[in-house]
């Protein structure tokens, strides 16, 4: 069966801060990203349907602006790639990204620092 997402994933590396009631702040890293979510990387687990508020620097911007989102773990299983042990896997659903945020996660995905279009 074919992939049915509204925005592609893109293989890219960032650290995300994460705020969550009541697992506190801890921070994770994309493995892919898209405009509408996020495979992560966690050491620690992170419940199904969790709401998190995500905090991220796009790394291509002269001077970053903290980008923020809101979003919703759709999927969390330990990982399975070789030197995860003890790590989870987990897919962020964006629900919540100011418009300007998404035109600047859109740039960077696309490889156009600073938000050009």
């Amino acid at each position: 069966m074919p992939e049915q997402r509204s925005a592609p994933r893109h293989e890219r590396r960032l650290s995300l801060q994460i705020a969550s009631e009541p697992h506190g702040r801890f921070e994770i890293e994309t493995v892919n990203l898209s405009l509408s979510g996020a495979c992560c990387r966690s050491r620690y687990f992170v419940p199904l349907m969790t709401r998190l508020r995500v905090t991220m620097l796009l790394p291509s911007e002269r001077a970053p602006e903290p980008l923020r989102a809101d979003a919703v773990v759709v999927r969390v299983q330990p990982a399975t790639a070789p030197g995860t042990d003890g790590s989870y896997d987990l897919a962020l659903y964006f629900t919540q990204m100011r418009p300007a945020d998404q035109d600047r996660l859109g740039a960077f995905l696309r490889g156009r620092p600073g938000g050009a279009a």
